[in-house]
């Protein structure tokens, strides 16, 4: 990023944050809740929240407080939100408009002022001072109980900002590089005192928890392929993608291939399918994948899921299906690969190590558009390959058709 766009990035923030301190005066209470829980998180750090912290926390929030409760969550995690089941309301903001468009944030926060809550809860560690810090701020909660930062997200100066309207801060070990898991289960413990135990979320989505429409609209595959990621530099390159399905396909041309992905992501599965049509081979099936309830439905049914490091990969490992990552060295260790304890050695993570790895992304080597980071270009085909191999091997032996 340039001087220029830093400057910019960096004069909107505060701009943000002096009309959020404008807002924090606006008197509008008028519905009363016990709690609110806030986790503005992308989809694969929400999942992770689901599986270790949420169930306990809302259980506090249960024994020791007496109302309703509201999520306030990313609008993209709203429907398997509602799946779960665990709040009365929930409150979706849509966090790109949230971070980027004026009008919807006043919109919002003027929205927000109109609830009263006894606890507000923001279990989140990698805080953004105009995300997560905003909303808690503008909460109108007797008791605001906040996560310390890990500094991912947020500077140190950011963070003691968002501190000063926090109750009380929820300590956390920021001293080593650990597993958003362990980030999880040690906030969850200092809030509610008590050992987190992992909730198996494939159970949210079984036949008996499903309306007949959600589970007559999925298709099963053999293998299901995410190629994409929220940005380019974590995608394995297309032609790599093109190659590991030629292998597939000729050992076993009557394998069920589908791509997964969103309407952005489509320029990608098209070319893709365009250097498959190069080697004579037939193209895969781009699915029209309806929501993310559709498509953590049809990765369930799934025999395997491959993909880049993105939100769905985690609903892989969520669901219990046997999952392929293509991992770079941004975040590693991070977010994955996951401790051996936590996916029953049905995921495999594939990385090639590099001294500069925990860059948080901010790439020593320079990045043409549209290409892939020196850690990703560097995961070979032939890795891929025998990953999905042993996946297969393993899935046909216990197996032979995953169901809902």
């Amino acid at each position: 990023m340039s001087y220029i766009l830093k400057a910019r990035h960096l004069a909107k923030k505060y701009i943000f944050l002096l009309f959020d301190l404008l807002f924090f005066f606006v008197p509008l209470s008028k519905r009363n809740f016990a709690a609110t829980v806030i986790r503005l998180d992308a989809i694969g750090d929400f999942l992770i929240w689901l599986q270790f912290g949420a169930k306990e926390i809302n259980e506090y929030l249960n024994d020791n407080f007496r109302g309703r409760t509201l999520l306030i969550c990313n609008d993209v995690n709203l429907e398997f939100a509602k799946q779960i089941g665990y709040w009365d309301e929930i409150f979706p903001i849509n966090i790109i408009k949230f971070k980027r468009n004026l009008p919807y944030r006043l919109k919002t926060l003027l929205l927000l002022k109109r609830f009263n809550f006894q606890i507000a809860i923001q279990p989140r560690h990698a805080r953004e001072m105009i995300l997560d810090d905003s909303v808690i701020r503008i909460c109108n909660a007797k008791h605001k109980l906040v996560s310390q930062f890990s500094s991912h997200n947020i500077s140190e100066f950011e963070g003691k900002i968002g501190n000063l309207f926090a109750s009380q801060l929820i300590e956390i070990n920021k001293k080593e590089i650990r597993h958003e898991i362990d980030f999880s289960k040690e906030i969850t413990f200092n809030i509610t005192n008590k050992q987190v135990s992992k909730t198996n979320l494939a159970v949210f989505l079984s036949s008996e928890k499903l309306s007949p429409n959600n589970i007559n609209q999925v298709e099963s595959y053999d293998l299901i392929i995410h190629p994409t990621s929220g940005w380019h530099g974590r995608n394995w390159p297309q032609f790599n993608f093109s190659e590991l399905i030629s292998k597939i396909q000729d050992n076993w041309p009557n394998l069920k291939i589908g791509f997964l992905g969103s309407s952005n992501d489509y320029a990608i599965m098209l070319s893709i399918n365009s250097l498959l049509k190069e080697k004579h081979h037939p193209e895969v099936k781009i699915i029209d994948s309806q929501d993310f309830m559709h498509s953590l439905l049809l990765i369930k049914a799934a025999k395997i899921f491959i993909g880049n490091e993105s939100g769905l990969v985690h609903a892989g490992i969520a669901l219990n299906t046997p999952t392929i990552c293509f991992l770079g060295g941004g975040h590693y260790n991070w977010f994955a690969p996951y401790p051996n304890e936590y996916h029953d050695k049905r995921a495999i993570f594939l990385a090639t190590r590099m001294d500069c790895f925990n860059c948080n992304w901010n790439c020593i080597y320079k990045i043409k558009e549209n290409n892939s980071a020196k850690c990703i270009e560097n995961i070979s085909v032939t890795s891929a390959y025998n990953a999905f191999y042993k996946l297969l091997e393993n899935t046909d032996k216990n197996d032979k058709r995953r169901t809902l």
